[in-house]
């Protein structure tokens, strides 16, 4: 820290490095972000509206940590991770994942997983 002229301390003009993650860290990352995002858009989960409640407490909680990393990893690291987060909406293998109407709910499986992708965008611009 830096002191002013009444000698205190001040942390004006300090800024801090951004941090580069290793390649396995990323990896495991990466991973982690593909199993919750994936949890979260199960179409299984709109037959109910307490795990319908739960998959968008899930997303909006990925969607805020990937913000909040911008403050502390390198962009291009952040950006990937993004981008494994968006690219699960539109990969369908190795999901459980149907477009169909809840027996339940009567909750239609797409309409709820683009609210969610909303959600991300919408989280991601504030």
């Amino acid at each position: 820290n830096k002191c002013n002229k009444d000698g205190k301390s001040s942390s004006e003009g300090i800024t801090t490095k951004l941090v580069k993650l290793d390649e396995n860290v990323l990896a495991a990352l990466e991973k982690l972000i593909t199993m919750l995002t994936d949890a979260s858009i199960d179409s299984r989960n709109f037959d109910s509206f307490e795990f319908r409640k739960i998959s968008i407490d899930v997303n909006d909680a990925v969607v805020r940590f990937l913000r909040d990393l911008f403050s502390v990893l390198e962009v291009t690291s952040v950006h990937k991770l993004i981008l494994v987060y968006f690219s699960r909406f539109v990969i369908k293998e190795g999901k459980h994942w149907h477009d169909r109407d809840s027996k339940s709910t009567g909750l239609r499986c797409s309409w709820e997983t683009t609210k969610l992708r909303l959600n991300a965008v919408t989280l991601f611009v504030r």
